[in-house]
């Protein structure tokens, strides 16, 4: 595909680091945007902007700034559970839910005669947890209020940009060190540091996952890009999930990272998710069927283990 415009938002979360990293060098002119901490950095022909984006702030000036667009992959999110309830989940929905983006990309479309393609990253709490490996067909039933407001947003974009869509549906996302830091604490790398200091730690046992390698979420999103012109008309064919090749627990993620690093298997203790309090509910076994990311986007997942030796072997 020729290189052309992509706006990126939230691109002070993990994700987003990596898909503007992608883009920039590849040679695309992109547009990222951020809010909250400090303004990220990057190589290339990268074009930051501070964008409320559940109010709208900058957004405009932002849109003005890039011109007309080839593609937006909004990254921007609340996805930390916990502050999608009580007091938070106001808030939250606004970020969740892109109400501003959708509708400033409307006035952009028409005033440049133009609609780009929009891959929009919803999340696996969008799926209830009583079952396993779940299609991307299957009754969205959450069970947290985090997952209602990302099933929502799908509702949201599918009805805003019909067509012109991807949502992709990742599940815990893990990878190297972002190039900026962020906020919150990366699940792959807290779990290194705790190991590495030989500090024996509880992992549940059950609580299933896919979890989703960086570079194959990555790679999707261009993928998507590329292809969205190209997909049915459907809304539900346009969506995809984007995990790893195996169902595993956190149990089963420790001990692989144990055998890549070379740590001690005793270090890790099995646990019931149910011994722990808990502010939200939390889904039991949200592991996805990545069938249709493979036969329609061409990305083959990467099995956990396989990422980890590719993360550690890229730092030494």
């Amino acid at each position: 595909m020729t290189a052309g415009t992509v706006l990126v938002t939230g691109a002070s979360g993990y994700a987003a680091q990596f898909v503007v990293q992608d883009y920039a060098q590849r040679g695309w002119q992109v547009g990222a945007t951020y809010w909250s901490g400090q303004e990220p950095k990057f190589d290339g022909n990268v074009k930051v902007f501070k964008v409320d984006l559940a109010s709208g702030e900058g957004l405009q000036s932002c849109l003005d700034a890039l011109g007309p667009l080839t593609a937006v992959i909004n990254c921007a999110a609340q996805a930390a559970p916990a502050a999608c309830e009580g007091d938070g989940e106001t808030a939250a929905r606004a970020i969740n839910i892109p109400t501003q983006l959708l509708a400033a990309l409307e006035s952009h479309a028409a005033r440049h005669g133009s609609r780009p393609a929009l891959v929009h990253l919803s999340t696996d709490h969008v799926y209830e947890g009583s079952s396993s490996m779940y299609r991307e067909e299957a009754e969205l039933r959450p069970v947290n209020k985090y997952g209602r407001s990302k099933a929502d947003a799908e509702a949201a974009v599918a009805a805003a940009w019909p067509g012109h869509h991807v949502i992709l549906r990742p599940s815990i996302i893990f990878g190297p060190p972002p190039p900026n830091p962020t906020r919150r604490g990366q699940f792959l790398q807290s779990i290194d540091a705790n190991l590495a200091a030989k500090k024996p730690s509880t992992f549940f046992d059950d609580e299933w996952r896919t979890p989703t390698y960086v570079g194959d979420l990555v790679a999707a999103c261009c993928a998507a890009v590329e292809r969205c012109g190209q997909l049915p008309p459907s809304a539900g064919e346009r969506i995809i999930n984007v995990g790893g090749p195996q169902r595993i627990n956190r149990v089963d993620m420790a001990l692989a990272l144990c055998r890549v690093r070379g740590y001690d298997l005793q270090l890790v203790q099995p646990g019931s998710a149910a011994s722990v309090p808990r502010t939200c509910a939390t889904p039991a076994d949200i592991s996805m069927d990545t069938s249709r990311l493979q036969a329609v986007l061409g990305v083959q997942p990467t099995p956990f283990e396989e990422a980890l030796r590719q993360i550690f072997a890229a730092e030494k």
